[in-house]
């Protein structure tokens, strides 16, 4: 049986005794990095990846409403076109994809799904 020290700790006389146990060590890792990989900063791989979801959300609600309407034909490709050009008009207007970006994207997205044309 291993032997463990415990430490008496009393706050102030008349009160009862507490035991505390050690805590345990701890464990340090160490990470080395390669000099020749090329590293992408953290903020800029965030930025991508939410411009890259946002023209992907683009393009799937223009495509549903494409099918929505059987008389509009357009290719997979003017739809990328189309979901590509205002992103980068957006991102163009905020600089950055905070929460403006954000809300103004989603602000577009809501106006596309919930438009409805009743011209008869």
């Amino acid at each position: 049986m291993k032997n463990t020290v415990v430490k008496v700790v009393s706050k102030a006389p008349g009160t009862p005794l507490k035991a505390i146990a050690p805590k345990p060590p701890v464990k340090e890792v160490i990470v080395a990095r390669s000099s020749t990989v090329e590293h992408v900063p953290k903020k800029q791989s965030s930025t991508e990846a939410t411009r890259l979801s946002v023209r992907n959300s683009l393009q799937e609600v223009f495509k549903a409403k494409t099918e929505e309407c059987k008389d509009v034909k357009v290719s997979e490709n003017e739809l990328k076109g189309l979901a590509t050009t205002i992103e980068e008009e957006l991102f163009a207007l905020f600089k950055d994809v905070g929460s403006k970006y954000k809300a103004k994207f989603r602000y577009k997205i809501s106006c596309l799904l919930f438009f409805k044309l009743n011209v008869f």
